[in-house]
């Protein structure tokens, strides 16, 4: 008996096939033949097995692989085309970065064209309310110049008379509390002129003075002065009203005084214009004021030379009046005042008229006391 190799069950010494397992089995060797050498012999049976096994195994194998490699293909072709979109997708990103960067420098840039443009147009609109307040204050001085009117009926001399601001111009009413502080010392400059006319100046303004609590200091520095007087020729005689002085420009004067005039209408003009420069109005606009004009026969009077004035010049510079709280004091109609101008008959209804006054009345007087009363 012996044992098999391969089922270990025993069986007959010459079996050339094992009983229990089926395994065919070659005889050993003779005893001289190293017991190393084993020959072992396979079933058909479990070749053909297995090889139907492997070939089985390598249909699937290759069927998998054909799936799996389509599947892998489709996949590719997917993720290929992620791969484009998605390149696409950053180049159209960088695209509309870049617009986008274009476009805050852009914004930047119009940020600083209009900031630019915004600090310009401020320095225009300044220069603007610069050039209109030197143009109002021009035309201001323009208007307040003295007109010579020359009549031939009756013998009568030259009279004047002036013309009031631009504001009373565009329809404002005539006043507006423009007094000085009361016990100022007001500082006068001389922007040219004679030392004759100026002594005559200071001593005929000086009139004021005496009746009034303000002070004149002629002589004073251009740059520091309230009042500035110039003397120019031809020009005529004009002032500014009270403080409004102090909007003109410090090289610009306040006051002009012709130095050509009569003596006697000289007088005259030095006392009526400093009563404008210390804030006085004139008399014949007073709201008291009880002048019969014939208003058609007035407007017709100035339409012609030498002042050819239209209907609402005429009317602010001789038929307005200020308002009755001007000076937050009644004043008193004084036909005798020095800031009264000359009214003709052929201006009234009647045979009403009023001659020029050369000297403070004894109504201007009162008035500018109560206006600036003293301390005595």
């Amino acid at each position: 008996m012996k044992v098999c190799p391969f089922c270990q069950e025993e069986i007959q010494e010459g079996a050339l096939k094992c009983r229990y397992c089926r395994t065919m089995l070659i005889s050993a060797a003779p005893e001289e033949t190293a017991k190393s050498d084993v020959t072992y012999v396979l079933d058909k049976d479990l070749v053909r097995f297995g090889k139907f096994a492997i070939a089985i195994l390598g249909i699937f194998t290759v069927v998998g692989l054909f799936l799996f490699g389509y599947r892998l293909d489709d996949m590719s072709d997917q993720l290929a085309e992620a791969r484009e979109a998605l390149i696409e997708s950053q180049a159209k990103l960088g695209s509309t970065q870049a617009t986008m960067d274009a476009g805050l420098e852009k914004l930047k840039s119009s940020t600083g064209e209009i900031e630019r443009l915004q600090s310009r147009t401020q320095t225009l609109v300044e220069r603007a309310e610069r050039s209109f307040a030197v143009i109002s204050q021009r035309e201001s001085r323009s208007q307040e110049l003295l007109v010579a009117m020359e009549t031939r009926s009756g013998g009568s001399r030259v009279v004047r008379t002036t013309v009031t601001t631009a504001e009373q111009l565009q329809g404002a009413p005539v006043g507006g509390r423009k007094l000085w502080q009361n016990g100022t010392r007001l500082k006068v400059a001389f922007l040219n002129g004679s030392d004759d006319i100026h002594e005559i100046v200071s001593e005929v303004a000086n009139e004021w003075t005496k009746h009034a609590n303000l002070s004149l200091l002629f002589g004073a520095d251009s740059r520091e002065a309230e009042i500035r007087i110039s003397f120019e020729r031809d020009q005529s005689s004009w002032s500014f009203v009270g403080t409004d002085a102090l909007e003109v420009p410090s090289t610009d004067a306040t006051m002009n005084i012709d130095p050509s005039w009569p003596e006697d209408e000289l007088r005259k003009a030095i006392l009526l214009y400093f009563g404008h420069a210390i804030g006085l109005m004139k008399e014949h606009q007073n709201p008291n004021a009880t002048i019969p004009w014939d208003e058609e026969a007035t407007y017709s009077f100035f339409s012609g030379p030498p002042n050819n004035w239209p209907r609402e010049t005429t009317y602010h510079n001789l038929l307005q009046k200020w308002s009755f709280d001007h000076f937050g004091l009644t004043k008193p109609y004084d036909r005798e005042s020095i800031m009264h101008y000359p009214i003709r008959t052929e201006w009234t209804i009647g045979d009403f008229k009023i001659e020029a006054p050369t000297e403070l009345s004894q109504g201007d007087k009162e008035w500018v006391a109560r206006l600036y009363p003293k301390n005595d």
